[in-house]
């Protein structure tokens, strides 16, 4: 049940930029408008992905924090007839801009409101917490850390799990953890060929459930351009020593994969070394992701080895496709799992894995391109596949994974709804945070 909605374009009776240019609005000094056009617009707007985007007449670039409430509440004008359009521009408050549900695509014609100049962090030694601004990145601020509020509790609940709901975050603190091994990480990039799916796949079930806690693996399918067919690019992550990791790494490493390379990092150097540097080759920005994901309680071998046969195929078939890919990813979640349930709103702290796959056509998922057509028939039923399997009751989603199709109830878990609508209602009754896999401010199931 809805209680109020937002457009999702700006009315063409509002001249935005007029009512941004106001010299009434009392902007504070390095606030920046931009408008289509322009070198400055293209950087405040820019996203991660280009499928099912959302689109703009404006942006603003907020110096402060009080400059990000302004447009969000909109500025205090002497007409209210002016305020009531302010209200009546749909916006979206980004950072990174690395989100792609497709529940933004609803927005289109509206006002980006780019944090990007509050891009900052601080570390406190002494409290061991981190600081960081509302578009500060891992990148951002990893090398310094590697060197180196309860008070409303009923947002803060929200905001672990649906905050994309209830405002727009200016910074936020963690608390830092000591380095581990120095800082020094085991890091193993292992290729296996189609001949050595099913023996891999084997070895990765049998540490379901049985992760140790300093071990991280994420298993891609992607196209082998030399042998022409499907191949498995393998990252297992051990954060000790290297010796005790290789130990843990025994069961694969005894699979004698034909491509192998084991080396120490410092783990702010991880990311971009990971899986021969993989992170810049599928995820570059401003192109087009197209993506379907899944929780895993539980990842039988069989169906991996399904969804590599059927991957392997979709090659043969739609060569123009070959840059799609399949992303396992299982982690260890004793951390997460020893986080109470009622703590936040984060419904899946019982997961152990997650899945996903990439549709990547040469013509960027055109709409009416048979191979991107195919494509999602292939992610769909692969989805499908994943949840019958999974563990859990019904499809079940990292709501930052989210595609946007899934049911409510499969994003945010239906024991959470209850309380996040409340929430909603409270501190978002004009809904105007209403793109972003948004929340109902009634539910009853």
């Amino acid at each position: 049940l809805w209680v109020f909605s937002v457009p999702s374009t700006t009315h063409k009776s509002i001249n935005i930029r007029s009512l941004l240019s106001q010299r009434s609005n009392n902007w504070s000094q390095g606030t920046i408008i931009s408008f289509p056009n322009s070198t400055t617009f293209d950087n405040s707007t820019t996203r991660w992905s280009t499928y099912d985007a959302p689109s703009y007449l404006a942006a603003i670039s907020p110096a402060n924090e009080a400059d990000v409430a302004k447009t969000v509440h909109g500025p205090i004008f002497r007409s209210r007839d002016i305020l009531m359009l302010w209200h009546r521009i749909p916006f979206l408050a980004t950072g990174g801009r690395h989100g792609y549900t497709t529940t933004l695509r609803d927005l289109q014609g509206g006002l980006a409101i780019d944090l990007s100049q509050l891009k900052s962090y601080s570390i406190d030694r002494a409290a061991g917490t981190l600081t960081i601004g509302g578009a500060t990145t891992l990148g951002d601020f990893q090398d310094a850390l590697y060197e180196a509020g309860r008070q409303n509790r009923d947002l803060f609940w929200g905001l672990r799990g649906a905050g994309a709901n209830l405002g727009v975050v200016v910074s936020a603190s963690y608390q830092a953890h000591k380095l581990v091994n120095q800082g020094q990480i085991l890091n193993a990039d292992l290729i296996f060929p189609a001949n050595k799916s099913k023996e891999y796949f084997d070895v990765l079930h049998s540490f379901i459930g049985k992760m140790p806690a300093k071990l991280a693996i994420v298993s891609l399918i992607v196209f082998d351009p030399v042998a022409q067919a499907a191949q498995i690019v393998a990252n297992w992550v051990y954060i000790g020593p290297r010796e005790e990791g290789l130990r843990v790494m025994a069961p694969v490493l005894a699979l004698n994969p034909p491509v192998t390379n084991i080396q120490v990092v410092p783990w702010n150097k991880l990311a971009p070394k990971a899986a021969g540097g993989a992170d810049a080759l599928i995820c570059p920005k401003n192109s087009s992701h197209n993506t379907w994901w899944a929780n895993l309680r539980r990842l039988p071998s069989s169906t991996l080895q399904v969804s590599f046969d059927e991957l392997n195929n979709f090659y043969k078939l739609y060569p123009e496709a070959r840059g799609t890919t399949i992303n396992a990813e299982t982690f260890p979640n004793q951390a997460m799992a020893a986080v109470p349930d009622d703590d936040s709103a984060y419904p899946w702290r019982d997961a152990l894995g997650y899945i996903q796959i990439g549709v990547v056509t040469e013509s960027g998922n055109a709409a009416g391109d048979p191979a991107a057509e195919a494509g999602n028939s292939l992610a769909r039923r692969l989805r499908d596949s994943w949840a019958a399997t999974s563990g859990y009751p019904d499809l079940s989603v990292y709501v930052n994974y989210a595609r946007g199709d899934e049911k409510l109830r499969q994003r945010y878990g239906s024991r959470k709804l209850p309380r996040l609508a409340a929430l909603k209602k409270k501190y978002d009754p004009r809904n105007v945070f209403a793109y972003n896999n948004v929340l109902p401010m009634e539910y009853s199931g």
